[in-house]
């Protein structure tokens, strides 16, 4: 079976860009990377290019998820993969990957309408090392484990788990937690060694 190794990439659409970039510097401790484009900008947390992009379309919402596979060969097994199970993509374009900073990209949507993309082969600068927004103390590495994990909105959470299921995560309700008079069983996701990669299931998410 085809499937998904990490959370590469993270979309976001902001109204105030200026305060996402001392948000990402001075918070967050994230190199930002401004390429002259008026409309995002770029956020570091090692040596790829990107791990956010943040774009000034004012949205204040998910934009897209990026799930890295391995190489071409797992890109097209994807594709396979997804048609055999009735779900709908399209292959992004040349100049889509190019944004992306990948080879090939496909785009899709989970059940609930969030934005998918699945590439390979991202852009990695291996001679420019991280430099953090802010002075930082720790050991902290994404290695194998990719960006690291989200919280995503689902209305339907079987449908939600069958979805990423079919690029190859594995995981169910692990625990439940209670939030005043109920309690919410949460579905955890993951891809590899990090605890999840998604997680849905949190009352209106």
């Amino acid at each position: 079976m085809a499937h998904v190794t990490e959370l590469g990439y993270i979309g976001l659409g902001v109204k105030d860009l200026a305060a996402w970039k001392d948000f990402a510097a001075n918070i967050l401790g994230l190199q930002i990377v401004d390429e002259g484009e008026h409309d995002r900008c770029y956020l570091r947390m090692d040596y790829w290019h990107h791990r956010f992009v943040v774009h000034a379309n004012g949205s204040d919402d998910l934009e897209y998820l990026g799930f890295r596979v391995a190489n071409a060969e797992a890109f097209h097994a994807m594709q396979r993969q997804l048609s055999e199970a009735g779900i709908k993509f399209r292959v992004g374009s040349d100049d889509e990957a190019v944004e992306r900073r990948v080879l090939e990209v496909l785009k899709l949507s989970d059940p609930d309408g969030n934005p998918v993309e699945i590439f390979h082969s991202p852009e990695v600068h291996a001679r420019k090392p991280f430099h953090p927004g802010r002075p930082m103390h720790g050991r902290f590495h994404t290695d194998a484990g990719g960006l690291g994990h989200c919280i995503v909105r689902e209305r339907d959470v079987t449908a939600a788990h069958r979805f990423y299921s079919q690029l190859g995560m594995q995981g169910g309700v692990e625990y439940k937690i209670r939030m005043g008079q109920h309690v919410m069983p949460i579905t955890f996701m993951h891809c590899n060694d990090r605890q999840h990669t998604v997680a849905f299931g949190i009352g209106g998410m």
